[in-house]
């Protein structure tokens, strides 16, 4: 039978932090992982031929990624990398969230007989952005290395009930989180 310290259940990106943090500091760690691979929504899948990375970008915006490489002082290089969406004959520059509205605007002009899949597209695009926001953005009080836990308590019960909700609307999309993401 193999001893550890530890065991994280879950290859996410916050059981490969826990998991990591606790190596870093000495303790021996079993990570559970019930897919394939680790990396939860930090994830490649391919759909009819196409390669979609799922949630980095949202991550690395969020400014978490960062923080980590520089806590845990791994030597990774971070490079910028812009996207550029090509539909058609047409090519957007993604600068973020605010995107979302040429986004919507080159998809109405291509496809004007689509305009309300379209919306609804968008609103499920914002709604995970949304949702990412809560679960990894860098409000989140648990990512607080402020010591005196009293301090942080308005801002807890803040977040938990954006926490709550946010839960709520996963748990009502009927499929695994992932699934959902990939249909998108």
């Amino acid at each position: 039978m193999i001893q550890k310290d530890f065991i994280v259940v879950g290859g996410g990106i916050a059981g490969l932090t826990a998991a990591l943090s606790l190596a870093h500091s000495g303790k021996e760690v079993l990570l559970l992982e019930k897919n394939k691979s680790c990396g939860g929504l930090m994830t490649t899948f391919e759909k009819n031929g196409f390669r979609f990375e799922a949630g980095a970008r949202a991550l690395v915006n969020a400014g978490l990624v960062k923080p980590l490489i520089k806590e845990f002082d791994l030597d990774v290089e971070m490079l910028p990398n812009p996207i550029t969406l090509g539909i058609e004959d047409r090519l957007l520059r993604i600068e973020g969230e605010q995107s979302l509205t040429q986004y919507a605007e080159l998809l109405k002009d291509l496809y004007p007989e689509s305009k309300l899949e379209v919306d609804r597209i968008i609103q499920s695009i914002h709604d995970v952005i949304e949702d990412m926001k809560v679960l990894y953005g860098v409000n989140n009080p648990l990512f607080s290395k402020q010591k005196n836990i009293l301090s942080r308590v308005p801002s807890m019960i803040s977040w938990m009930l954006k926490l709550i909700k946010t839960l709520y609307r996963i748990q009502k999309m009927n499929t695994p989180f992932e699934e959902h993401h990939q249909h998108v």
